[in-house]
């Protein structure tokens, strides 16, 4: 049970941890599902932490489905830097005053926002 409390290593990825967590899990006889998901949350890094612990939801039961849920959405949150670098408030008023033709393709194209409420203007009247 004290391979619960440790924390990820940093060369897995979430869903690696995931899996030896379910394993750690099975070895001990199975019913220590709740530690699984409580080990995806207590022991992530601090700003991940704070999201993980506002994403867990207290009325579900099946642990190890939340578990794997969170496993993969951190997984994604650390993969993905340059979108937190992209939104800071320097970059989005740079962004904020550029033409409409100039808006930068990943924001398009994950649909974050429209190319018209970016850059400011008013669709033109056909």
């Amino acid at each position: 049970m004290k391979l619960f409390t440790a924390p990820k290593d940093a060369k897995r990825t979430w869903p690696e941890h995931h899996m030896y967590l379910v394993a750690i899990s099975e070895a001990c006889g199975g019913g220590a599902d709740y530690l699984v998901l409580n080990n995806v949350v207590q022991y992530a890094s601090a700003d991940l932490r704070t999201v993980l612990m506002a994403k867990v939801d207290g009325t579900r039961q099946d642990y190890l489905q939340q578990a794997v849920e969170l496993a993969h959405f951190a997984q994604s949150w650390e993969l993905e830097p340059a979108n937190i670098e992209i939104w800071g408030e320097k970059s989005w008023l740079l962004s904020a005053k550029k033409k409409e033709g100039d808006i930068p393709l990943p924001c398009v194209q994950q649909g974050r926002i429209s190319a018209r409420k970016l850059s400011g203007t008013r669709p033109r009247p056909r």
